[in-house]
Formats: C-alpha cells, sequence, structure tokens
C-alpha cells in the first residue's frame, strides 16, 4: 500500500461514522466535565474548612497569650470589683476584646460574616482555665479545646466555672 493512497482516499466519512465520532467525543466531554466540577466543589469545600480552623486556631492562640501571665483572672458575666481588667467575650458570634480604657475591638477583625463564633471558658482546677473556642460557617464547624496553665497564679472562681466572659489584669 502506498502513502499516498492512505491520505488521497476520495471516499471521506460516512455520515454513520461522523456521528459515532461526535457520540464518543460528547461521552468524553461529559465525563470531563462531571469530574471538574466534583473538583471545583471538593477544593472550595476545603478551602472553607482550612479557612475556619485556621481561624479558631489563631483565637485560641491569642486568648492563651492574652491570659497566661495574668496575675489575676475571673470567669464569668459580672465585673470584678478590682478595676484596670481586660476582658475577652461572645458578642453577635464575634469574640471582642476589651482593654482597660473601654476600648473594645474584634479579636479576629475582618472574619465574613456567615461565620459565628463560640467561646466557652472553664475554671479547671487551681491554676487551669479551659478554653474552647469554636466557629461555624454555612456547612462547616471546627471546635478546639484547650487548657492553658496560668503561670501567675489568682483565678477568682467564687462565682461561677465556666462562662463566655473572663476577666484578667496583669498587675494585682
Amino acid at each position: 500500500m502506498k502513502f499516498s493512497s492512505l491520505f488521497c482516499n476520495e471516499k471521506g466519512l460516512t455520515l454513520m461514522e461522523l456521528v459515532m465520532a461526535f457520540a464518543i467525543l460528547l461521552l468524553v466531554l461529559g465525563v470531563s466535565y462531571t469530574f471538574y466540577v466534583y473538583a471545583a466543589r471538593s477544593s472550595a469545600v476545603a478551602a472553607s474548612q482550612a479557612n475556619l480552623q485556621q481561624n479558631v486556631r489563631l483565637a485560641r492562640t491569642l486568648i492563651e497569650n492574652e491570659i497566661k501571665f495574668a496575675d489575676y483572672i475571673k470567669v464569668g458575666e459580672e465585673p470584678p470589683e478590682r478595676e484596670n481588667c481586660r476582658s475577652i467575650y461572645l458578642e453577635d458570634g464575634k469574640i471582642m476584646i476589651q482593654y482597660e480604657n473601654g476600648t473594645v475591638k474584634e479579636l479576629l477583625g475582618g472574619l465574613s460574616d456567615d461565620m459565628a463564633m463560640d467561646l466557652l471558658f472553664t475554671v479547671s482546677g487551681n491554676s487551669f482555665i479551659e478554653t474552647m473556642v469554636a466557629a461555624r460557617d454555612g456547612t462547616n464547624t471546627f471546635e478546639i479545646t484547650a487548657k492553658v496553665l496560668i503561670l501567675k497564679r489568682s483565678i477568682d472562681n467564687k462565682d461561677k466555672d465556666s462562662a463566655d466572659r473572663i476577666y484578667y489584669a496583669d498587675e494585682l
């Protein structure tokens, strides 16, 4: 068989061959599109979960760094009798920090509005505060609990053993 006879066939494609080729092409494109959509959705869910976990871990770390060297700690809703206390609390699904001068700011500024945080402080013995931080968005939830060793001492837990607000001060 000559090389030129392979490409110079004047018969061409029949209508049936053309229809079969298009059917196979559509089948391959349909399967490819299904995998693409699945991969895109999986990627979006993974990114959302990673963002949620990152925010919870960051909040826990910031709270731990704020309270672990405190000289005075009180868990509860009622403010302590002493002055110059800071507090960390939950307000409308956001974790807030209030400084000694009364200034209030969001602990994790810039969170999306569809993400809601949860917070709980529990006195655990004389030297530990158990901190639970959780977040949820439309479909995902992530929670982390950690015990924080209070290195300097005074935990005032006469009123309540757990609450979503903690007061703390560095100097007695």
